[in-house]
C-alpha cells in the first residue's frame, strides 16, 4: 500500500491554501475528493486540482451521500472538474476509493493505468446503474 493519499471532505467555505500547500509539497500521489450532492466543490478549486492531475497527481471524485454517485455532467462546475482531470468514482463510498486508490499507487505508476483501475469494478465496491424500474412505486390510495 502506498500512504501518500490524501482524503479531503469538502465543506462550503473551504479554505483553498490548504489544498494549494498539500498539491506543491509534493508528498502525495493521490487524492480522493468528497464531493457534495453528486460530486462537486467550489469553483475556486479547479485550478487546484488542474495543476495536481498536471503533476501526475490522481484526483478521484466520490460523494458525501450515503447511497450517493457522482454525476459531474448535470452542473457546469462538475464539468470544469473533470476538465481539470478530476475522476468520478461513480458510486464509491470515500473511504473504499481511499483504501483502493492506496492499493492501485502501489501496483501501477502510469496515471491512465491509474485511472483505469480506479475505475474497474475489482470486488464489488462500484454499483451497477439502474434502470428507474428498478425502485418500487410508491402508490397513495387508488
Amino acid at each position: 500500500f502506498d500512504n501518500r493519499v490524501f482524503l479531503l471532505k469538502y465543506y462550503p467555505g473551504l479554505d483553498d491554501s490548504f489544498l494549494d500547500f498539500l498539491v506543491n509539497s509534493k508528498k502525495v500521489r493521490g487524492i480522493i475528493v468528497e464531493g457534495t450532492g453528486l460530486g462537486h466543490t467550489s469553483t475556486q478549486l479547479v485550478d487546484i486540482f488542474r495543476k495536481a492531475t498536471r503533476d501526475g497527481i490522481f484526483v478521484g471524485m466520490a460523494s458525501q451521500c450515503i447511497m450517493g454517485r457522482v454525476n459531474m455532467n448535470v452542473y457546469t462546475t462538475g464539468r470544469l472538474l473533470q476538465e481539470a482531470g478530476i475522476v468520478p468514482l461513480e458510486d464509491m463510498l470515500p473511504e473504499v476509493a481511499l483504501v483502493k486508490l492506496m492499493w492501485v499507487l502501489a501496483h501501477e505508476q502510469d496515471i491512465e493505468r491509474i485511472k483505469t483501475k480506479m475505475l474497474e469494478n475489482m470486488v464489488g465496491e462500484i454499483n451497477p446503474r439502474h434502470e428507474i424500474d428498478f425502485f418500487p412505486r410508491w402508490y397513495h390510495g387508488d
